[in-house]
């Protein structure tokens, strides 16, 4: 699957650039389709590429190489200017489809990374901007002699995306949101496994344009989305809940509708603020193997979900303040509906002073054709 994905995208790349089929044109460029940054010796950047070399083997046809360069410098644009010296063609970067932050580079701040790239006309617009846990360049180095892997990593996030799992997070959408006061942006994860398998490792979360340092752990992902409003089209929840005996037994649900409300107390006097946020949660029983030849407990499972939603959110609040990370976006809020308040306040000395609370409430409205 992953050749024909790879040879595919090798014609596409053919017809796109190809135009009148000036193939001078095309072997001149290195299409650059990943890109590795972490902190390097002494100050400087160490950067890397995966490329998409297409060679001239005559008579119209190519032979695409995917290669890995390197190369170090104090800033993004001299990175690539000593990356060209590696290359005999020139870099393309608007095929771009991943950018990779190792978490050391992340911790210093990422803007001064992605202001060349966003400024660049060239650039795609729709890349998909990762933290990769320890080192981006470990991960983009995977099978480095065999795999497009910037492609497979392209596949593994957008498929995660699809089950609202994790946030949609590409350059264009993370420089619009990374100026706005009162809110801190989350930045998906991935890691490599000691079998060399690379998976998503929850979601980094920021304190403006700096790493913070914690993460959000893989359960803890979905459950902020679900904080936000942001319900995708196949929101999918998997628990295991006790049973009579006591064991805990898998549940698995998708999450039809959800009603969000806030609340706002705010004691403008001696600046306290208490945000609660209530959900309503409609959900369809997608897998329940232990209670699938008996009359499922509907009272009884919506309680136990429900109580273990709102666990998992508050525990999913309370990792955002300690991270200074107001993903919420609850600053933003008390600016727009408190300005004099805010213009007293330092919001990032009182963010993780500020009381939240959340309660969740679901309800089984489908149980599939068993029951």
């Amino acid at each position: 699957m992953r050749k024909i994905v790879f040879f595919m995208y090798c014609l596409l790349i053919v017809f796109l650039l190809g135009g009148c089929w000036d193939q001078d044109r095309l072997v001149k460029k290195s299409l650059i389709n990943g890109v590795s940054f972490d902190a390097g010796k002494d100050g400087k950047i160490l950067g890397a590429i995966r490329a998409l070399r297409l060679l001239s083997k005559g008579g119209g046809q190519f032979e695409a190489h995917d290669e890995l360069y390197k190369a170090d410098g104090y800033s993004g644009l001299e990175i690539s200017q000593n990356l060209n010296k590696l290359l005999a063609g020139e870099l393309d970067i608007s095929k771009t489809h991943v950018i990779i932050i190792g978490e050391k580079m992340a911790k210093k701040g990422i803007i001064p990374l992605l202001e060349p790239i966003y400024r660049s006309k060239k650039t795609y617009l729709g890349s998909k901007i990762i933290i990769g846990r320890e080192s981006g360049f470990q991960i983009l180095s995977t099978e480095e002699k065999s795999s497009p892997i910037a492609f497979d990593i392209l596949q593994l996030i957008e498929s995660v995306e699809a089950t609202g799992n994790i946030p949609k997070v590409s350059i264009f959408s993370l420089w619009s949101k990374i100026w706005e006061p009162g809110k801190d942006i989350v930045i998906p994860m991935v890691e490599k496994t000691d079998s060399g398998i690379i998976k998503i490792g929850g979601l980094a979360l920021f304190n403006g344009q700096k790493y913070s340092g914690i993460s959000l752990p893989e359960y803890g992902s979905p459950i902020l989305l679900i904080l936000l409003d942001e319900l995708h089209r196949k929101n999918i929840l998997n628990f295991r809940i006790s049973n009579s005996d006591g064991r805990k037994e898998p549940i698995s649900m998708m999450i039809l509708k959800l009603k969000r409300k806030v609340k706002r107390d705010v004691n403008e006097a001696n600046k306290k603020i208490h945000y609660t946020i209530n959900l309503s949660l409609s959900l369809r029983i997608l897998s329940f193997p232990q209670q699938a030849f008996k009359e499922i407990d509907v009272n009884k499972v919506n309680k136990q979900i429900s109580a273990e939603l709102t666990k998992q959110a508050n525990l999913v609040t309370k990792t955002l303040q300690k991270a200074d990370c107001d993903a919420l976006g609850i600053g933003r809020e008390i600016e727009s509906n408190y300005p004099e308040l805010w213009k007293k306040i330092n919001w990032k000395e009182e963010y993780k002073n500020i009381k939240i609370d959340t309660k969740i409430k679901a309800k089984i409205i489908r149980t599939g054709t068993l029951f």
